[in-house]
C-alpha cells in the first residue's frame, strides 16, 4: 500500500494547527492528532482525518501513525506534569517507536535552541533526549526545527500588564536575543515536509527576525496599546516560580522553565547559535505587536 498521508501530532497547538491546514490546502492527506476531540473539529471541518488520544500511551501512538508518508513531531505542553523530564522522554521514546513500527521514513521535529545541551536546559533538556532518540533510527530522515523564543507567549503577559501598566519577567533588562512568531516556524517545517527535501540528520534554527531585549519588547508593546514608556520590570526567578505554581503549573514545570530562562540569561542556550539569512525569519516583533494590541483590546472589553 502506498503511504500518502501526513501525520502531525499536537494538531492543536501552536504551530500544529498551521502545519495541518496548510498541508491541507495543498491538497495532502493529513491525520491530525491530539488531546482534546472537540478541538480537532474545525480541522476535520477541513479536511483533516482527526485521532484524538494521549501521546504517553504507545499503542495509541504506533496505531495513530499507521500508513504515514512523513510526520511533523511535538512534545504538547503538559503543565500539570509531575515530572515534565520523564513526560517528555515517554512521549519521545512513544513517537520513535512509531517511527520505527510503521517504517517512517521523513520526520520533523519541533525542537528548541538548546537542544544540543546536555544539562541544565530546562524544559529543553527533554528535547535533548528526543532529537537523540530520533536519530538512533537508521532508516529515518530527519530534520530538528530548533525554533527560539515565541512571542505568542507574551500573550500571557495580557492580564498582568493590564492590572500593573508593567511587563514583568524574569529576563535580563537588557539581554539581546532571539524571538520568533509561530507562523514562521510553521511554515519552515510545512515546506520541509511538502519537499522532502532532507537526508540523514540535520538542524535548521528559526531565529526571528532580529534579536530583542524585553526593555525594546515592552516599548514596542507599550506603543501598540497605547501605554507611553510601558516599563519592564525583571522580577526574580523565586517569586515567578512561586507565581506560577499558585496559577497551577507543577513544581516539575515551573522548575524546569526557570532553569530554561536563567539558561538565557547567562548565555548558555545561544552559546552556539548564529544568525544566518537562512535562519532569519520575516515576521517582526511590530507585526507581532498588532495581535497583540487586538487580544489586549477584547480582554479589556470583556472585563
Amino acid at each position: 500500500m502506498e503511504k500518502n498521508m501526513y501525520i502531525v501530532t499536537g494538531a492543536t497547538g501552536r504551530t500544529g494547527r498551521i502545519v495541518t491546514n496548510i498541508l491541507l490546502n495543498q491538497g495532502k492527506d493529513v491525520r491530525a492528532i491530539a488531546r482534546d476531540t472537540d478541538k480537532l473539529r474545525d480541522l476535520e471541518a477541513n479536511g483533516a482525518k482527526i485521532l484524538s488520544g494521549n501521546l504517553e500511551d504507545k499503542n495509541f501512538v504506533v496505531r495513530a501513525f499507521r500508513g504515514a508518508k512523513a510526520a511533523y513531531l511535538m512534545v504538547p505542553p503538559n503543565n500539570e506534569a509531575e515530572d515534565f523530564l520523564d513526560y517528555q522522554m515517554k512521549v519521545a521514546d512513544n513517537q520513535a517507536e512509531a517511527i520505527k513500527k510503521n517504517k517512517i521514513t521523513h520526520a520533523v521535529l519541533l525542537s528548541s535552541v538548546g537542544a544540543e545541551l546536555t544539562e541544565k536546559a530546562g524544559v529543553v533538556q527533554g528535547l535533548h533526549y528526543m532529537e537523540k532518540r530520533l536519530n538512533r533510527i537508521k532508516s529515518l530522515n530527519i530534520k530538528h526545527i530548533r525554533a527560539t523564543y515565541f512571542m505568542e507567549n507574551l500573550f500571557q503577559t495580557i492580564q498582568m500588564v493590564k492590572s500593573t501598566n508593567k511587563l514583568s519577567l524574569p529576563f535580563n533588562h537588557n539581554l539581546k536575543f532571539p524571538m520568533t512568531a509561530k507562523r514562521d516556524v510553521a511554515k519552515v517545517a510545512v515546506q520541509h515536509l511538502l519537499d522532502l527535501d532532507f537526508e540523514g540528520k540535520s538542524v535548521d534554527y528559526v531565529l526571528g527576525q532580529r534579536d530583542l531585549s524585553f526593555t525594546e519588547v515592552a516599548d514596542i508593546l507599550g506603543k501598540a496599546i497605547g501605554i507611553t514608556n510601558l516599563e519592564y520590570t525583571q522580577t526574580s526567578y523565586e517569586n515567578t516560580r512561586t507565581a506560577w505554581v499558585r496559577s497551577g503549573i507543577s513544581e516539575s514545570v515551573a522548575d524546569a522553565y526557570i532553569e530554561f530562562i536563567r539558561g538565557i540569561n547567562e548565555g548558555r542556550i545561544f552559546g552556539n547559535v548564529e544568525r544566518t539569512p537562512e535562519n532569519t525569519t520575516p515576521i517582526s516583533i511590530e507585526e507581532f505587536s498588532r495581535q497583540y494590541a487586538l487580544l489586549y483590546e477584547n480582554s479589556r472589553a470583556m472585563a
